[in-house]
């Protein structure tokens, strides 16, 4: 009996299931801030946020309906949103 146990034992499914196929799935978001203090309590702060920071498209799945032979396996729609910017100003007193 080995000392340890077979990987992946939980489930009846393989840990990788060849047969399902998505295309793959790339997002970085980024922020930056800066802090500009005027006293030691009072301070403004500068905020950016990107979402999507490279504006990489993500694909949906593909159809699986197999009654419509001209959509069948076919992509036609995108899982993710185009890049987002977020610009922020905050005044801490």
């Amino acid at each position: 009996m080995p000392s340890v146990g077979r990987p992946h034992s939980r489930s009846a499914t393989p840990r990788t299931l060849p047969n399902v196929r998505l295309p793959a799935s790339y997002n970085e978001d980024f922020s930056l801030f800066k802090r500009v203090y005027f006293r030691e309590s009072k301070y403004l702060e500068f905020r950016s946020e990107f979402f999507n920071l490279f504006n990489r498209v993500v694909f949906g799945g593909p159809s699986a309906n197999v009654n419509s032979p001209d959509s069948f396996g076919l992509i036609s729609s995108q899982a993710n949103t185009p890049r987002i910017i977020q610009l922020a100003l905050k005044v801490v007193f």
